[in-house]
């Protein structure tokens, strides 16, 4: 070979070694990825690679040519037209196959693919895991069937480049999930390793409580006024009654604690609570703070609460679970121990246990079940008046009626005997120089003084409850009178003691003075008698 000729290239392809355990499992595991990043919108993975292995190429000693300046060499006109034959020759040789050589001076650089986006949402990640267990269900059916490993090294063989003689396949790892090899551990690894890649974490929303009033308050451009009326607990209309019920227990589960009784709320050392709770809840509508019917309204929505709050706690920790194995912490960070202490010794004594089923067996001499759902009877009375009754005003018997109709089985049994009977007193003539029975009247007489149907709608006082509340208040002003009193009198005790004290001092000094003076006075006697004795006769 002549100096400063280089030997023909040679078509000539070295022999792949072939891939140990290793590479198969880790090319399997790449596909497998690049499946599940593509799916999720990511392309990114085929890219990394393939920038990866140029840069490891470029870097090899074996393409250090790449430097050469083939026109300052001899015979560089004569390298160049054999590589355009070259290049000739492979076009027509393949076909419409396209070469990959690249010729000297005549790089090109291609435009990335731009990949579709896929949006990620809750369905499609719901398919891509449904998808992910299928194909592994199928990749352990197929692990008895043996294949060579010609057969498992071509499996995994993906095209990295679209050709005008290869489609583009969606789902790049189809032929992994056939790819099978003889050896079961290195199978199971595999099964492993994608059964892990194939879950999916999703990250868990944020709290959502309360955003529903914060779009409606932007919507009104203000807060939702709230009115509540003497004597109710709820306000009328029912999107009223359900945000201020909503945002009543979202401020207790946040920010009030739980004690083991209602009274501990009644402390003075928890007055700050029940007004950080009055605040709190308010604050979030257009209402009058100031009110004592808003604050009978919270105060309300409190108890209700925590008592909901210690019932539930009693059926998740308590109830069904042996004494031995009852938690002895607060399961709640708003309770502390102390109180959960209490709350399980309150449960587990005899009394309590016994209240609670005669409570049960009360409940299920219910006679008349209300049918208003979620909603009050308040709210309901709205409704009805907006809806079935907008020119006249609904009677206690009309209102009776509605809120104990089912809309699947109607009146029952005994709700219909006091709607006859209700009726039947309603039509019975009345005797000379009597009045007729007003429809509330015969109402609270038909169910009874003990119902609060009435007291609920806010058309009647209960008038035991405010008789007790009154005699309540004037025990407690008995109560303080005579403590005030009896600290007068410890007062004026110790004030009178003092004064026997001071008394009995100066008595005492009184004594010491006069007993001095009666000696002084002797001793004058006695010197008297003494010069009158020295004294010269006359």
């Amino acid at each position: 070979m002549a100096p400063g000729k280089r030997s023909a290239w040679t078509s000539r392809k070295p022999e792949e070694p072939m891939p140990t355990d290793y590479e198969k499992i880790r090319a399997m595991n790449m596909m497998k990825n690049n499946q599940l990043f593509q799916r999720l919108g990511l392309g990114q993975l085929k890219s990394l690679v393939t920038a990866t292995a140029a840069n490891n190429k470029d870097d090899s000693p074996q393409q250090s040519e790449s430097l050469y300046d083939g026109e300052n060499t001899d015979n560089s006109n004569e390298e160049e037209s054999q590589c355009r034959n070259n290049g000739r020759a492979n076009l027509s040789n393949d076909g419409d196959q396209i070469s990959t050589k690249v010729t000297r001076g005549n790089k090109r650089i291609m435009a990335p693919v731009q990949e579709r986006t896929i949006r990620v949402t809750r369905q499609r990640i719901a398919e891509i895991n449904q998808e992910n267990s299928h194909n592994l269900s199928v990749h352990k059916q197929l692990s008895s069937c043996p294949t060579t490993n010609h057969d498992s090294i071509e499996t995994l063989v993906v095209p990295t480049q679209p050709s005008a003689n290869t489609t583009i396949d969606n789902n790049p790892t189809h032929n992994i999930d056939n790819a099978i090899e003889p050896n079961s551990l290195i199978q199971e690894e595999s099964d492993n390793h994608n059964a892990v890649e194939g879950t999916i974490d999703i990250i868990p929303r944020r709290k959502s409580m309360g955003k529903q009033l914060e779009s409606l308050s932007r919507g009104l451009g203000m807060k939702i006024p709230i009115q509540i009326t003497e004597g109710s607990k709820r306000p009328e209309p029912p999107i009223q009654a359900a945000k201020f019920a909503s945002e009543g227990g979202i401020t207790l589960r946040q920010h009030i604690p739980i004690f083991h009784h209602w009274k501990e709320y009644k402390r003075k050392e928890n007055e700050p609570t029940i007004k950080n709770y009055i605040g709190k809840v308010t604050a979030q509508f257009t209402m009058d703070n100031d009110s004592k019917a808003v604050e009978d309204a919270c105060l309300d929505m409190l108890k209700v609460g925590q008592r909901q709050m210690r019932y539930r706690l009693k059926q998740k920790y308590f109830n069904g679970i042996h004494a031995n194995q009852v938690r002895s912490t607060s399961p709640i960070s708003s309770m502390s121990d102390e109180d959960w202490r209490k709350l399980v010794e309150k449960w587990s004594t005899p009394k309590h246990k016994d209240s609670c089923m005669k409570n049960k067996l009360n409940r299920e001499k219910v006679q008349y079940q209300q049918c208003t759902g979620s909603q009050s009877y308040i709210a309901k009375a709205y409704l009805l008046k907006q809806e079935k009754y907008k020119d006249a005003e609904p009677s206690a018997i009309d209102l009776f009626k509605d809120m104990h109709c089912s809309k699947k089985k109607g009146f029952s049994e005994n709700v219909k005997k006091a709607i006859v009977d209700m009726e039947a007193m309603v039509t019975t003539p009345v005797e000379d120089g009597q009045q007729q029975k007003s429809p509330m009247e015969v109402v609270s007489e038909v169910l009874g003084g003990s119902s609060l149907f009435l007291h609920n709608f806010g058309l009647q006082d209960n008038s035991k409850k405010s008789s007790t509340t009154t005699v309540s208040a004037k025990v407690q002003e008995l109560q303080n009178q005579l403590e005030s009193e009896r600290l007068e009198k410890d007062g004026l005790r110790e004030e009178v003691e003092t004064l026997k004290a001071q008394a009995q001092a100066s008595k005492e000094t009184m004594d010491n003075m006069k007993r001095s003076m009666e000696e002084n006075n002797s001793l004058l006697h006695q010197l008297l008698s003494f010069n009158r004795s020295q004294a010269p006769p006359s």
